[in-house]
């Protein structure tokens, strides 16, 4: 976990790592949040854990229920303390001690609960990319296609704008949608990409409502913002977005964009202001995964290694 204090480098605080290696997890770290009684949740690929401050404690049900698979791809902590999972075999709800199955044999890329409390999900489904969109509604769920200006694609991350839009990024697409309007963007970069498994993996709206967006794509990067309908490389002084592949995206709540690369490590980047920390500062993978900020303002970080902590 890092400091979030912009006035501070990042390479000033001390770091503790909790690493496959030394036999916490089993597996790659790929999501992680927190639910209302203050637990924080690692989803990894050889299952789900709990950590109360102390323990990293696989989760079990006190009932013997069992989640679809234990390969954890997403997770939501929600606002009324329950806790949504993604795997590669659908989407779990554990409330109240039970546990509800969804979109069973489907694989969840990405889960959002919007300003309204309302529960969205990213997901596909083997032979069919035609509704990649997904709303839990009471205990069913509703999916949206081309008829709800969602195109088919392979939608992967979910963020929400101040304007109540909903910003789907995908292999291809990045589409901006609400239930009836709907903005398709298709920049070349991504359609030259098509089937190498880039794309775009990150999104993060800033204080003013702009989209940051990241991207993965073959023989470079992409750093981008949504400046006036068009998406626009990062520059700055320390940092060319266009060199570095995005893993992950989080702005933090003193408007600082922390990027996650696939092999740069971690960048935070403040107004033109940008901190570098890698592997060779000591962070213990330069390929980092996934960012959260828990309640007290921490941020932690995933990677190869497994997650990373500050106090």
């Amino acid at each position: 976990m890092f400091s979030l204090n912009p006035d501070r480098r990042i390479s000033q605080y001390g770091h503790t790592a909790w690493r496959i290696q030394d036999g916490y997890f089993g597996g790659k770290v790929r999501k992680i949040t927190q639910t209302t009684d203050g637990y924080i949740w690692i989803g990894t690929e050889a299952g789900l854990f709990r950590f109360d401050g102390v323990r990293f404690v696989p989760w079990s049900s006190l009932t013997g229920e069992r989640l679809s698979s234990t390969y954890i791809i997403a997770l939501r902590g929600a606002r009324d303390g329950s806790l949504w999972i993604g795997t590669d075999e659908g989407l779990a709800h554990w409330t109240n001690q039970l546990l509800i199955t969804y979109l069973k044999g489907d694989f969840i890329t990405d889960i959002l609960e919007d300003d309204k409390g309302a529960i969205w999900v990213a997901h596909s489904k083997a032979g069919d990319p035609t509704h990649p969109l997904c709303q839990v509604v009471d205990t069913t769920v509703r999916c949206y296609g081309s008829d709800d200006g969602v195109p088919p694609f392979d939608a992967q991350p979910l963020v929400q704008d101040p304007s109540g839009s909903l910003w789907i990024g995908g292999d291809t697409t990045l589409l901006k949608w609400r239930l009836g309007p709907s903005k398709i963007y298709s920049p070349k970069a991504l359609q030259s990409d098509a089937g190498t498994g880039g794309g775009v993996r990150a999104l993060a709206v800033a204080a003013d409502g702009s989209l940051w967006v990241g991207m993965q794509l073959a023989g470079q990067g992409g750093l981008q913002r949504m400046v006036d309908g068009a998406l626009k490389s990062f520059v700055a002084p320390k940092l060319n977005g266009e060199t570095v592949g995005v893993n992950a995206l989080l702005n933090d709540h003193q408007n600082n964009l922390w990027v996650g690369t696939t092999n740069q490590g971690v960048y935070r980047i403040h107004g033109n202001d940008v901190d570098h920390f890698r592997s060779t500062d000591g962070l213990s993978s330069d390929s980092v995964w996934t960012f959260f900020e828990d309640r007290e303002g921490n941020l932690w970080a995933s990677h190869l290694a497994g997650p990373r902590y500050v106090p």
